[in-house]
């Protein structure tokens, strides 16, 4: 349930055999007749690739129509990390490989539809492997322009344990920075906290981040994969963690729209 005043709807949903693609256009179809207000952030690249090979709806139409529908953007997942090394050590088999992740998101900009974009890292990854990852998005955005911001993503150990122990608070700003550097044609890096915690996404903010993600009403991603952060923040919260870093609150959008500004 969408409750009211809801600023940002985000919906990914995997890649389910059985449900045909009409199911995911009346859906946001719906959230949109009932809550206007909302901006619609749904699907990944990887489940649009999924509807072509399971449904043969081909990408351009599948964005053309859920954009008919309601669909304000796109999420950045999916993209996990630009290695055919990786892809087949961890057995993404039947997933949208980096060409064709890019390729969709190419296609939501060409429509207007703007984008996030993400990185997995902290697990069985080498640094060359992130760097390529970097350089393939900043191409991309060269090429269409129509990402928003690039979200580095902590592994999470949860249960799968392809390693001891999540990566430390010094590797994540680290990486922040990094992306910061090299992507330069991004508008924004964020310090996903629900990833991250408080503390360290805090101290992002001095690192070359300018966003921090918001409360969250009823996030299962990362909790699922057992994230030791709490399940949403109050606005409280929220604006402590930025006033911490000595930084101006500002209040967005899915779009990055100024909603407002606190003193």
């Amino acid at each position: 349930m969408i409750t009211p005043g809801t600023r940002e709807a985000h919906i990914v949903g995997g890649h389910h055999p059985d449900w045909p693609f009409d199911y995911y256009e009346r859906l946001i179809a719906a959230i949109h007749a009932a809550r206007p207000e909302t901006q619609i952030k749904a699907f990944t690249a990887a489940e649009v690739d999924f509807w072509w090979r399971r449904w043969r709806i081909e990408p351009r139409e599948a964005l053309e129509r859920l954009k008919t529908a309601g669909l304000h953007s796109m999420p950045g997942g999916g993209a996990e990390i630009f290695s055919p090394r990786l892809q087949k050590l961890l057995n993404f088999t039947g997933k949208a490989d980096a060409d064709r992740w890019c390729q969709i998101h190419g296609i939501a900009h060409g429509l207007g539809i703007k984008t996030n974009a993400t990185m997995l890292y902290g697990h069985v990854e080498t640094m060359e492997e992130r760097v390529d990852h970097l350089l393939r998005l900043r191409d991309q955005q060269d090429r269409s322009g129509g990402f928003l911001t690039f979200i580095p993503l902590a592994y999470q150990v949860g249960d799968t344990k392809l390693v001891p122990r999540q990566t430390p608070p010094t590797d994540d700003l680290r990486t922040i920075a990094a992306s910061r550097l090299l992507l330069d044609n991004f508008p924004h890096i964020e310090a996903y906290w629900v990833m991250l915690g408080e503390a360290t996404a805090s101290l992002a903010l001095h690192f070359g981040a300018s966003d921090v993600n918001g409360t969250l009403e009823d996030e299962k991603i990362a909790h699922m994969a057992k994230a030791e952060s709490p399940a949403g923040l109050a606005r409280e919260q929220i604006l402590r963690m930025i006033r911490d870093a000595g930084k101006t609150a500002v209040e967005r959008d899915a779009l990055y729209h100024v909603v407002h500004v606190w003193s």
